[in-house]
């Protein structure tokens, strides 16, 4: 069912949600395993998107094809991608259980005591380690956010949700993180080529007014996110790291959100793996977590994942999830995020001076540039993504 150009995106997002279900509900092989006695889908006009891949594998529809785009626009999905893991260094901790105890995945970030009694760097726990930031048409950088579930006792507090919130209230202000006072500094967020509207001027054709913007994140999205992103019609989303237990549902949503063998537009945003870009840290991560899926626990020859204070001798209490979160804590995390921050820190450009055609678009040089600015102002002014300048 794709977007028409005045269709209510939120009818859109939740008539998708039953049909990327129904498909999944097939188990991965073929929807004719799920489907009832029907073979069509009830109340799905014959020619939506829906009816096409209704009767075939599911490994269809999530197959979106190759990212591809010319060496120099790579070379920038690379610098924004760095800085998100220089954010998530900057910002790390793994406290999830509490900055006591023993986490035995964490021995790096023991900073006093020894076995259950140790101490761990990091202060209280606010959410995962999971970052995004956004950027507009031009190549600027709007603002980042980061996993706050923790402190708001929620499940749904995740990061891009929360950026995607940010940006609507951001653009009816139009201040940019680093403006001067009263500066006309508005971004490029719509394919209208138009820039924002200044205060007090936006209009209500919100639903196509972040159109020009790409969100890069540490994690591939999730259901609320990808439909959130969606309603926003964000352009595209980078993800650093695959997450088995989304069911790449973003992709199900950029694939039924489109006529069949259509690209772009509007609809939900492309998932682009950062492997695509060029990034030696996705398949590290990836790596990693397997790693220690595999070797986690609380069993005989397994290694848990958090001992409670006073718990030494008593199995019981401990714990071994296997969660993706609880991986995100790891030192085997850690040193993957401290590598993107060398690598920003370190980056030298093929194609520093290439810009976009646009006539405010960035150059390459100027991204990176503004790329290790802006880190340097979210890691002293950011507050870990919550209300900031």
């Amino acid at each position: 069912m794709p977007i028409l150009p005045n269709q209510n995106r939120r009818h859109f997002v939740t008539s998708l949600m039953g049909g990327s279900l129904a498909a999944m509900a097939a188990g991965g092989v073929s929807a004719t395993e799920g489907r009832a006695d029907s073979q069509t889908a009830q109340g799905v006009a014959p020619d939506d998107p829906v009816m096409h891949y209704w009767n075939r594998p599911l490994s269809e529809l999530v197959d979106i094809g190759p990212y591809t785009a010319p060496a120099e626009e790579m070379e920038r999905h690379r610098v924004y991608a760095n800085l998100v893991l220089a954010l998530l260094h900057g910002y790390f901790n793994g406290n999830k259980d509490g900055d006591t105890g023993d986490y035995p995945w964490r021995s790096s970030q023991r900073i006093a005591g020894s076995g259950t009694q140790s101490l761990y760097a990091g202060g209280r726990y606010l959410g995962h380690n999971i970052c995004c930031v956004a950027v507009d048409g031009d190549g600027d950088i709007i603002d980042f956010d980061f996993n706050h579930n923790s402190i708001f006792n929620s499940s749904v507090e995740h990061a891009e949700a929360r950026l995607i919130k940010r940006i609507f209230s951001l653009s009816d202000i139009h201040q940019d993180w680093d403006s001067a006072v009263g500066a006309d500094d508005r971004w490029n967020l719509s394919s209208s080529a138009e820039k924002a509207p200044m205060k007090g001027q936006m209009d209500d054709d919100y639903g196509r007014s972040l159109s020009n913007v790409t969100i890069y994140t540490s994690l591939e999205s999730c259901a609320q996110c990808s439909g959130i992103m969606t309603l926003a019609n964000i352009k595209q989303v980078v993800f650093l790291q695959p997450d088995p237990s989304q069911y790449m549902i973003g992709k199900i949503m950029y694939r039924l959100s489109r006529a069949v063998g259509q690209e772009g537009g509007p609809g939900a945003p492309r998932p682009i793996s950062a492997t695509e870009v060029g990034i030696e840290t996705t398949a590290r991560l990836d790596h990693d977590y397997k790693t220690f899926q595999a070797a986690v626990g609380t069993g005989l020859g397994k290694t848990p994942f958090y001992k409670p204070p006073g718990s030494d001798n008593d199995p019981a209490q401990w714990s071994g999830g296997k969660s993706i979160t609880g991986f995100l804590c790891s030192d085997l995390a850690f040193a993957d995020f401290r590598s993107g921050r060398e690598a920003l820190d370190a980056m030298t450009l093929a194609h520093a001076d290439f810009r976009p055609e646009g006539q405010q678009m960035l150059t390459n040089m100027e991204v990176l540039s503004q790329a290790r600015h802006f880190l340097n102002y979210a890691l002293t002014e950011g507050r870990r993504g919550t209300p900031h300048r």
